[in-house]
C-alpha cells in the first residue's frame, strides 16, 4: 500500500537561537515537533555564533564543539562537568562535520564561528530525537565557555516524512 504524500510537508527552514548569561558551555537544542509515525529529516544543518571572550582550539574541535543527534530525555553538559572535563553523555550521535570542522574569525572584539553538516548528509531524526550544537571553548578550565552574551543560533532545513518512507 503506498503511503499518502499529498500530507508530506515540504522543506522548511527550523532554528533555535541561545544567549549565554556566563562561561557555561553554549549548547543549542533543535527541537521540532512531530506526530507520532512521523519524523524529520534534515538536508541542511548549520550552526552559526558570536563569542564574547574565546574562540574553541580548533585543532581539537571533535568531539567537545559539534553537532549532535540526541534522543529523548538526553542531559545537558553542565558548567560543573564542563570545569571538570566534559560529559560524552550530552554528545550521543555525532553527525559529520565540513571540513574544516569549525570555522573561526575575529569580527571587531567577537570570535565568529561556523558548524556546517558535511555535504551530501541527510539526517533522519526519528520521533521525539532533536538536534544539538555544542560550543565548549575551554574544556577542563574554570572558563568553559565562550563568555558572557555570546549567542548561537542553530538552524536546520528539514522535510517531514511519514515513517516508512524512504
Amino acid at each position: 500500500m503506498a503511503s499518502d504524500t499529498s500530507l508530506r510537508s515540504a522543506l522548511s527552514r527550523y532554528s533555535q537561537t541561545v544567549l549565554t548569561v556566563a562561561d557555561e558551555p553554549m549548547i543549542v537544542d533543535l527541537v521540532v515537533s512531530a506526530n507520532a509515525g512521523q519524523h524529520w529529516v534534515a538536508e541542511r544543518i548549520s550552526f552559526l555564533a558570536s563569542l564574547t571572550s574565546r574562540a574553541p582550539d580548533t585543532r581539537g574541535v571533535p568531539p567537545i564543539c559539534g553537532l549532535f543527534l540526541c534522543p529523548p530525555g538526553t542531559s545537558k553538559e553542565t558548567n560543573a562537568q564542563a570545569v571538570a572535563g566534559w560529559n560524552p553523555q550530552a554528545r550521543p550521535v555525532a553527525l559529520p562535520l565540513n571540513d574544516p570542522y569549525l570555522n573561526t574569525a575575529i569580527v571587531g572584539t567577537t570570535f565568529a564561528v561556523q558548524m556546517v553538516l558535511a555535504p551530501g548528509q541527510r539526517v533522519t531524526i526519528p520521533f521525539g530525537w532533536f538536534l544539538r550544537a555544542i560550543i565548549v571553548c575551554a574544556a577542563g578550565s574554570a572558563t568553559p565557555g565562550p563568555g558572557a552574551a555570546s549567542s548561537g543560533e542553530l538552524t536546520a532545513m528539514m522535510t517531514e516524512e511519514f515513517d516508512g518512507e524512504c
